[in-house]
């Protein structure tokens, strides 16, 4: 979380929690962690565990941190692309 409502998660989370809607899982991390912007992006196609803190994290409302791998190696092509999804339609507060 960046400490302004906006967390980060891998796409994992939707069928690992099959008896929920994509909104209820928004409405309760709303409820219980005051986010209120959840976003979601593909998990990495080599990481079995799809955790999004193990390649990316928010550090604050303006830095992220991330994974760097050589170009076109393991995970590198999604969390490169899902570090373009987050630069080019998420804004900061």
């Amino acid at each position: 979380m960046d400490g302004y409502g906006t967390a980060l998660s891998s796409k994992l989370i939707l069928p690992e929690n099959l008896s929920k809607t994509a909104a209820q899982i928004d409405t309760i991390l709303k409820k219980f962690m005051g986010i209120d912007r959840f976003i979601k992006l593909n998990v990495l196609p080599y990481d079995v565990i799809h955790q999004i803190d193990m390649h990316m994290k928010l550090l604050d409302a303006e830095t992220l941190s991330r994974e760097q791998y050589p170009p076109g190696i393991s995970d590198g092509p999604q969390t490169e692309t899902n570090l373009s999804y987050l630069l080019n339609n998420v804004k900061t507060c």
